[in-house]
Formats: C-alpha cells, sequence, structure tokens
C-alpha cells in the first residue's frame, strides 16, 4: 500500500498541472492504511500513453469537449482507451466490444437503451459513467477526478460518488479535485489546499471543516 501514497503525492503534482490550477482544492482518498511519503522522483508524464503505463487515469472536467466523441456510440466511447485489446489479427473483434461495453453498462448502471445509441443522446451522468467505464477498462491505480460532478443532476451525483466509494474499497488512489465544497467535505479523507498556485496546507479527515478550508484557500495557516 505504500506505493499508492507515493502515487497520491505524485499525482497531486500532475493533475495542478493538468488542470492549470492556481487556487483551490484537491482532496485524495487513499487506500486504508496507505502511508503518503515523498517519492524519489516524479515520471516523465508528457503523454496519455506514459500516464496509462504508469496506471494513471483522468476523468477530465469539460467531458463533452474533452472526455466523449459525441457522434460516436456508447459502446465506441467505452472501448476507446482499450481498443487495442480487441483485435482478431488486423481486424477489431466487434463482439469483444460489445461484450465489454455491455459489462461496464451493467457494472456502472449507465442508463442507455443500447450500447449503440449516440453518447450524446444520453444524460450527463450517464456520460460521465461511460467515461469511469472506459479508464476503469484501463486497469489504473491512480484515479483523477476533475470536477467528476459537474452539470449532473442530484440523483446521479449520489450514484458518482457510490462509484468512487467503491472503487476506493477495491485500493484504487482517487485524487478528487472540486470547487463544491460540501463534495469535498463528503468525500474526502484528506484535502490539499492551494493558494495563489502554492500547497497552503492539508487537512485530514479530522480536521475538514468548510472554515479550515476556507482559511487555508485564503492563505491563513491553522
Amino acid at each position: 500500500m505504500k506505493k499508492t501514497g507515493k502515487l497520491l503525492i505524485m499525482v497531486l503534482v500532475l493533475v495542478l498541472m493538468l488542470t492549470g490550477c492556481s487556487s483551490g482544492t484537491s482532496s485524495s482518498e487513499p487506500a486504508p492504511n496507505a502511508s503518503v511519503e515523498e517519492p524519489a522522483g516524479f515520471p516523465d508524464v508528457a503523454a496519455p500513453e506514459i500516464a496509462i503505463r504508469n496506471k494513471m487515469a483522468l476523468i477530465p472536467e469539460e467531458r463533452k469537449v474533452k472526455g466523449l466523441f459525441l457522434n460516436a456510440s456508447v459502446k465506441d466511447n467505452i472501448n476507446l482507451v482499450t481498443i487495442g485489446r480487441n483485435k482478431k489479427r488486423l481486424l477489431l473483434d466487434d463482439k469483444k466490444q460489445r461484450d465489454t461495453a455491455n459489462q461496464y453498462v451493467e457494472r456502472l448502471q449507465i442508463k442507455t437503451p443500447s450500447i449503440d445509441k449516440r453518447i450524446q443522446d444520453l444524460s450527463g451522468g450517464n456520460q460521465q459513467k461511460a467515461i469511469l467505464a472506459r479508464w476503469l477498462l484501463s486497469n489504473p491505480e491512480i484515479l483523477l477526478l476533475d470536477e467528476p460532478t459537474h452539470g449532473i443532476d442530484v440523483g446521479a451525483k449520489g450514484e458518482i460518488y457510490q462509484i468512487i466509494r467503491d472503487l476506493k474499497k477495491a485500493g484504487i488512489g482517487i485524487i478528487l479535485v472540486s470547487s463544491e465544497m460540501p463534495e469535498l467535505i463528503l468525500m474526502s479523507d484528506r484535502i490539499a489546499v492551494m493558494n495563489n498556485g502554492e500547497l497552503s496546507g492539508k487537512l485530514r479527515k479530522e480536521e475538514i471543516t468548510e472554515e479550515n478550508i476556507m482559511m487555508l484557500a485564503a492563505g491563513v495557516s491553522l
């Protein structure tokens, strides 16, 4: 579990670079009893394939711009990252792709009349689940969630939260970037707060309150 703790620090740095965060909060949900310590060095994550090899996955904030091929089907969007596994000689194995998509539609309870339905026709919450399915297929050890419930309804938020909890129980390290205070307080085991591009402070579970978060965000030491 120590490896996961190291990766959490590494990915916290990465997510701030990817999202251009200069002020805000980020929370981590490490596996139980994970030990967090400064790693000897960070991998050079210069391209998505390098991140995938290092067992990292990113769910972006703007899913319709950065996360989805809107005119493609649910099946194609889910299989996008692992499409190389679904080949039969030089051709794509459509049956394997369909079986995989159906498996994750059932697992994450993605509401769609068919895996052939265009992803743009699904609700925001179900689109987000499809992106989660895509990256879970890559078997990540670290999952970066950038505003994962932005633009989805209250019921879908609860479903996303339960998926996150289930992934945490399965041993996946979660980095959650959110601008929603209730979400941070509800979901976090630890919170790192940024102010003017620098780490202002970190809070453990028992220290997480709206007052403490706001003080650190304002640059006030606790």
